[in-house]
């Protein structure tokens, strides 16, 4: 599969994981996992952390579902059984059904808000460090021509195949009733600091 090729994947799948999660998860596996990202903020960042992390994802879902029109659609199509409907049971099952789905997305928009908001944290530690892996890995490069005259194209394809793996979970992880260890994100912010560096590195020679 060709780089092109792999981003489109991930973002495909990316995408439909996003809108299926609603259908084959519950309210209660997600209560259960933003509770337990929860504890993790407060336990990795300490109180004054862990706080502004959840104030800043209240803050970010009641903007969406507090005043706007998304929270009003979402209400309305909340589904009450009427009593004299002919199949009142059959009604009440589909509302509940439907109810549920309404719950779990609300609550899968909240785990969103809440891990970008322990995510958001580290972006300064990945451009920072990500640039300078960046340019030490064009100096590489440099040396690597001088001296042997070509540099290694295959292991900047694979690494940066990594580097899309690593994104593409990544980005999944934000949205997926899974709890996520709480080194999750320093260990994947590591992982594209040295992809970074090799796929600069290796980047192949222009010849003219």
């Amino acid at each position: 599969m060709t780089l092109t090729g792999h981003i489109k994947f991930w973002f495909i799948l990316g995408v439909a994981m996003f809108f299926v999660m609603s259908l084959i998860s519950t309210p209660e596996n997600y209560y259960k996992v933003v509770q337990k990202d929860m504890d993790n903020a407060y336990l990795a960042y300490g109180e004054d952390g862990g706080k502004e992390i959840v104030l800043n994802a209240n803050t970010a879902f009641g903007m969406v579902f507090t005043e706007t029109a998304a929270n009003k659609a979402v209400n309305k199509m909340h589904n009450t059984p009427h009593k004299s409907a002919a199949f009142f049971g059959s009604e009440q099952k589909a509302a509940a059904a439907t109810n549920d789905i309404l719950k779990t997305f609300k609550l899968e928009i909240y785990a969103l808000f809440l891990r970008v908001s322990i995510a958001w944290r580290w972006i300064p530690v990945l451009f920072v460090f990500g640039f300078a892996a960046f340019v030490d890995g064009l100096v590489a490069r440099k040396i690597k021509i001088e001296g042997y005259g070509f540099t290694s194209p295959g292991v900047q394809a694979r690494v940066a195949n990594i580097s899309v793996v690593v994104t593409g979970l990544s980005m999944m992880s934000l949205y997926l009733p899974i709890n996520l260890p709480v080194l999750w994100w320093p260990v994947a912010t590591l992982i594209a600091v040295v992809c970074t560096r090799y796929v600069a590195s290796n980047m192949k020679q222009i010849t003219t």
